[in-house]
């Protein structure tokens, strides 16, 4: 087995051989990079929705774009093994989707809301393979915020039914 404190910190099954745990080590930081990635044009697609509408020059999609390139780089040098074949399926999917969804941003003049759409979507495809390649090995869990208690204590429903969060202003009261 790989030995040293990273190693420790993940829980790693038995059942894994010393190479699939190598893979595992190495795939968590371009995984972690995806992940960082969506999340920086996902601030982006937020920024869009609120009434900016361009994103060329933005810094949150070169360092998007930075980082995803850092993360195709990585899975480009891993070796997958039998055991890890799915899971780096899944990564490869994941950076195939995210980096759809920076090309189209990076080439739009403006992120209108077909645009948004597209890139949204992309974006939903992407996480879903980061959940995918998460549940083919330990240690590459997402956090999934939507389905934590706090985030919908109070929430009023939306038209549709469900629960969504609201933001006040400072002068608006409880």
């Amino acid at each position: 087995m790989v030995g040293g404190e990273a190693a420790s910190n993940l829980p790693l099954s038995s059942d894994l051989d010393d190479r699939t745990v190598a893979y595992v080590l190495k795939a968590r930081e371009s995984f972690e990079r995806l992940r960082r990635g969506a999340s920086q044009l996902a601030g982006l697609l937020v920024l869009a929705a609120i009434g900016s509408r361009t994103a060329q020059g933005n810094p949150m999609l070169e360092m998007a774009t930075a980082v995803h390139q850092e993360a195709a780089d990585g899975l480009k040098a891993l070796k997958p093994t039998a055991q890890s074949a799915h899971h780096h399926f899944h990564l490869c999917r994941a950076a195939e989707r995210l980096g759809e969804a920076l090309t189209i941003t990076r080439h739009v003049l403006h992120l209108d809301e077909a645009v948004s759409d597209r890139v949204s979507g992309l974006m939903k495809e992407a996480l879903e393979d980061l959940r995918w390649a998460g549940r083919a090995l330990p240690g590459f869990e997402l956090v999934n915020f939507s389905q934590g208690c706090c985030a919908m204590h109070g929430a009023p429903p939306s038209r549709d039914g469900n629960k969504t969060l609201r933001f006040r202003s400072t002068g608006e009261r409880a």
